[in-house]
């Protein structure tokens, strides 16, 4: 299950339905909530995961409130938003920070009008245990340009921690017309 934390509006639409169209296209449909702010999630089993993805419109409350969560829950957080950061850094959750220094463990390595690069700079333990080593990310899909930075590296860091690789390239690499959405519908 995905929690997609922030304030309603952009981009959450567009993220939330083509978070939902990759685990389609890997095969694992999962729940995408846009909430507020992290909340319980029910109904997960005891292996099973929960990604908390921070939008940039979230701004946290003094302290995150201590939730029942699952063993294997990840944050996905931007890297400029040090006060989501500090605020992760007092718990257990495993925290993958995306942004454009080399601390970040998702960058971005190029950009063009056509395309951009995300790269994984580190490896990764996926929710399956899978190591993902570092590596790029060419994004070719139109739809995928209209994204912000940091929503374009998280969406590749959800891909990466599904452990889904092949099924990402793929799906960050898709040029075909049928598949085009009304970006300024989802905006």
């Amino acid at each position: 299950m995905v929690q997609l934390i922030g304030k309603g509006g952009l981009p959450a639409p567009m993220l939330s339905w083509l978070l939902e169209e990759l685990f389609t296209w890997q095969g694992q449909p999962q729940r995408v909530e846009v909430l507020p702010a992290p909340a319980p999630a029910e109904g997960l089993g005891p292996k099973e995961w929960l990604l908390l993805l921070f939008q940039d419109s979230f701004s946290p409350p003094p302290e995150l409130p201590s939730l029942n969560l699952p063993e294997h829950t990840v944050a996905i957080a931007n890297a400029q938003n040090v006060e989501v950061l500090q605020r992760l850094e007092g718990t257990a959750l495993r925290t993958v920070p995306c942004g454009l220094s080399s601390r970040d463990t998702f960058t971005l390595a190029s950009s063009t009008e056509e395309s951009q690069v995300v790269a994984l700079q580190r490896s990764l333990v996926s929710f399956h245990g899978e190591t993902i080593e570092p590596m790029e990310f060419p994004v070719h899909d139109p739809r995928l340009l209209h994204l912000s930075r940091y929503s374009l590296m998280a969406l590749c860091a959800v891909g990466c921690l599904t452990g889904e690789i092949e099924i990402l390239l793929e799906f960050l690499s898709q040029k075909d017309q049928s598949l085009k959405i009304d970006t300024k519908e989802m905006l």
